[in-house]
């Protein structure tokens, strides 16, 4: 009985220290921003989403490492929703990796406020 005891400690030990050097090496966590859309703008495989503040935000099929390259089909979809979000004056969540300064989006959410 002693043994399975030990057998399960030691298996969340070495599950604790996987979780946590996955998350220590995830340099850049995506750091979200909720704000009204001023513009939309896509163009060679790439959309712009700009914010009321100003900022930009940027989906791309060729994002520099460490973000990730969306799909074109992600990039429309995408797409349509900073144009609903304009259009209706409702609001963006951009989830964001920073890659050589630039946001390159990860998730983007339509909130009703």
């Amino acid at each position: 009985m002693k043994s399975i005891n030990s057998a399960k400690i030691t298996g969340i030990a070495i599950v604790a220290a996987i979780g946590a050097m996955t998350t220590l090496a995830f340099a850049n966590p995506p750091s979200p921003t909720q704000q009204k859309v001023n513009a939309v703008e896509y163009s060679n495989n790439t959309l712009l989403v700009q914010l009321a503040d100003g900022s930009n935000y940027v989906g791309s099929t060729s994002a520099p490492a460490p973000c990730t390259s969306a799909s074109v089909d992600t990039l429309k979809v995408w797409a349509s929703q900073a144009q609903a979000a304009l259009l209706s004056g409702h609001t963006l969540k951009i989830y964001y990796t920073n890659c050589n300064s630039t946001p390159f989006i990860n998730t983007i959410d339509i909130w009703n406020n």
